[in-house]
């Protein structure tokens, strides 16, 4: 991005357009599917009854194809995670889990001041900067989305949903 909108740059918007280069970049940042976004925060799941609390949210939220309503999360969702779930990895990746395996929505995480702490017993990641970019890796791997994206680009009211970047 930093190439195509490079302030220096004797193109005007116009000739980016004409070039596609802007319009392809930001063809590959739109999720043109989403219709609602949905915002957790605070989950705290290391502890077990919030985890409890979770999936059983989850579980009565949940729809297959033949059940859905709009009453409940489901593929056509969007769901942003806002940090301060865990500072435990695992407990990240089971939480994940819980929400991506009964809700079947697209999932945005950006990490709180709990994810980057650190456990004095483990002797890695060894720094909060190490620990954010497991968490990264993790979220990409799970499928959990951390990179930015234009949703309901179809709506009349599209929205940019602008999580922590890689």
């Amino acid at each position: 991005m930093e190439t195509l909108l490079h302030s220096r740059s004797t193109k005007t918007p116009d000739e980016y357009h004409r070039d596609n280069k802007l319009t392809n970049y930001l063809s590959k940042q739109q999720d043109d599917r989403i219709e609602r976004i949905f915002v957790l925060s605070d989950l705290h799941t290391d502890h077990v009854l919030n985890m409890e609390w979770l999936e059983q949210r989850c579980i009565n939220a949940s729809c297959d194809e033949t059940t859905c309503s709009r009453q409940v999360i489901g593929k056509n969702d969007a769901m942003i995670i806002a940090g301060d779930i865990s500072h435990d990895l695992e407990r990240l990746e089971q939480t994940f889990d819980v929400i991506q395996t009964n809700l079947k929505c697209t999932v945005w995480f950006v990490p709180g001041n709990h994810e980057a702490w650190l456990d004095p017993r483990k002797e890695n990641p060894r720094n909060s900067f190490e620990k954010l970019q497991a968490i990264a890796e993790l979220c990409e791997a799970r499928g959990v989305r951390i990179q930015h994206a234009m949703v309901g680009s179809n709506h009349p009211s599209p929205t940019w949903i602008v999580p922590m970047q890689r």
